[in-house]
């Protein structure tokens, strides 16, 4: 068993663990990347096992909202200052054209601990959050209809 086959194996593991069928979670599965979605209060979780060229790696993140139209800067600089002052282990990120929570690590030495701290850090910062920052700029949240097949 290689090191990216241990891993899905491992993501398989905890979601049978919180009570639910990790096949019926997963959304994506082809030779480099694996992906199975969650729910969290407003927010969607994925967690991918990716494999690159150098390393295989976990990815768990959240698209919590649209990217603002227009001028943005007081809505940056707050992400920044929240990446520096509340996050830990995770940042915002923008992917396509969606705010994002994110962690990102190699698959070495993973186990079920440190998965199940990562996503349960990734939820709770985004759904702790998204509700606020959508509030407090105006944004759009994106929540749950993000996550389909």
């Amino acid at each position: 068993m290689d090191v990216c086959d241990r891993a899905v194996g491992l993501v398989d593991l905890w979601i049978a663990d919180m009570g639910l069928d990790p096949d019926t979670h997963r959304l994506t599965s082809h030779d480099s990347r694996v992906v199975w979605g969650l729910q969290k209060g407003s927010a969607a979780i994925y967690i991918a096992i990716v494999s690159l060229a150098d390393s295989v790696y976990l990815h768990v993140y959240s698209p919590i909202l649209k990217r603002p139209t227009g001028s943005a800067e007081a809505f940056y600089l707050r992400l920044l200052e929240l990446n520096a002052t509340e996050l830990t282990n995770c940042a915002f990120a923008i992917e396509d054209d969606h705010i994002v929570v994110l962690s990102q690590r190699k698959v070495k030495g993973l186990d079920l601990v440190e998965l199940e701290e990562v996503v349960l850090n990734i939820s709770g910062n985004a759904d702790r959050l998204d509700d606020a920052l959508s509030e407090e700029f105006g944004v759009e949240m994106l929540g749950s209809a993000r996550l389909l097949k």
